[in-house]
């Protein structure tokens, strides 16, 4: 639990100086992880925003074409 906590604090950059700060000064190699976990994780959040994002426009769009062909039926029983 608390280290998703930690990795979930480094990608939000949330206190992550604080967090990584310590760990480099023993291990400078863990630089490429934290350089390759964040980078990873800002792949997997814009994914995860622009899936969202395309999610609520596909649904508006069938309310839309749905709307209009509605519409275009009582059209069609009025004439």
């Amino acid at each position: 639990g608390s280290s998703m906590f930690t990795l979930f604090q480094i990608m939000t950059f949330d206190s992550w100086s604080q967090i990584v700060r310590p760990i480099l000064y023993r291990n400078v190699a863990a630089g490429a992880f934290f350089v390759f976990f964040i980078g990873i994780a800002g792949i997997v959040l814009m994914n995860l925003m622009t899936a969202v994002v395309l999610q609520q426009t596909i649904e508006k769009a069938e309310a839309d074409a749905e709307a209009v062909a509605q519409k275009r039926r009582k059209q069609r029983l009025k004439i």
